[in-house]
């Protein structure tokens, strides 16, 4: 019998120029994803809570899921050789205080600024009509 020869592909990571990169944080009442690009804004890598901990349900929202999903993403910052990162976040969810808490917290990385980019409305919706009396 002959045997194929199996190719194994290497994914070479790409090192970001000058250190410098964004992390975007996403937070909801049912998942928080924390997503690592560039400064110019190409995606580098994603991680979720419901991947980097294996959760299910109503346990993939908490703050301690975020946390380890935080330990994953600074495992991957560090593999690209990021030492400085913008931070923007967007959501209400519960997760991305204790996932700034971790990323501030590291020696390793330098947090330039903060950025809050949570959507709140304005006047809202139009009001529903008087009901006839």
């Amino acid at each position: 019998m002959k045997q194929k020869s199996e190719k194994v592909k290497i994914k070479k990571i790409k090192k970001v120029a000058g250190g410098r990169g964004c992390l975007n944080i996403h937070s909801n009442f049912n998942n928080s994803i924390i997503t690592i690009t560039r400064e110019s804004g190409e995606k580098l890598a994603q991680v979720s809570s419901r991947t980097a901990t294996g959760y299910r349900g109503t346990k993939k929202s908490t703050s301690y899921a975020v946390q380890k999903a935080a330990e994953v993403a600074l495992a991957k910052i560090n593999e690209f050789g990021i030492s400085t990162v913008i931070i923007k976040i967007r959501g209400v969810g519960s997760g991305w205080g204790a996932a700034i808490k971790k990323f501030c917290g590291t020696d390793n990385l330098q947090v330039e600024r903060i950025e809050d980019k949570i959507a709140f409305p304005f006047n809202g919706c139009r009001p529903r009509k008087a009901p006839r009396k």
